[in-house]
Formats: structure tokens, sequence, C-alpha cells
């Protein structure tokens, strides 16, 4: 849950306290499904890129929801968001 807050945070423009947070949860072992929708929010797009794909990488069962989460819908304008949820998806 504190990821949630975490991103809470970072969609209310404190972004100082949401990388704090995000650093915490990182050294904690948060998932990088969980990493990637933080990114999203703080608006590093790319960032929560490779987060998703170490999450295809280290098969966290989080990535079942890549095609179906409004929180990453920020990222997918990248053109690599497709292949990727793709790949999970088949």
């Amino acid at each position: 849950m504190e990821s949630n807050l975490v991103r809470c945070l970072a969609l209310s423009g404190r972004s100082s306290d949401a990388e704090a947070g995000l650093e915490r949860l990182r050294a904690s072992g948060l998932g990088a499904y969980r990493v990637a929708t933080v990114e999203v929010a703080l608006g590093h797009i790319e960032r929560a890129m490779e987060a998703l794909e170490r999450g295809v990488a280290e098969r966290d069962p989080w990535m079942i929801w890549i095609g179906v989460d409004p929180m990453l819908d920020p990222a997918r304008v990248v053109p690599e968001f497709a292949p990727l949820a793709r790949s999970i998806l088949g």
C-alpha cells in the first residue's frame, strides 16, 4: 500500500517526497511493476519502461495488469509499450 501513497505524493506535486519514498521502497524490494506505476506518476516514462522490462524478466505477477491498468496510461504512447504488453498477454 505504501507504493500507492508514494504514487499519490507524486501526482499531488510532492515529487521530492515521492522520490524519497520510491528509493525506500526500492531498497525494501518493491516489485518492478509497482515501481513503474510510481515512475509514471513522477513523469519518468523511460524509467517506468525500464522497470516494466525488469518486471517481465523477473516474472513479476503484477505484470498481468499491464494491458488494463490506468496507472500506466501515460506510458502507452511509448512505441515499446505495446510490444512489451503483447509479450506478456500473448
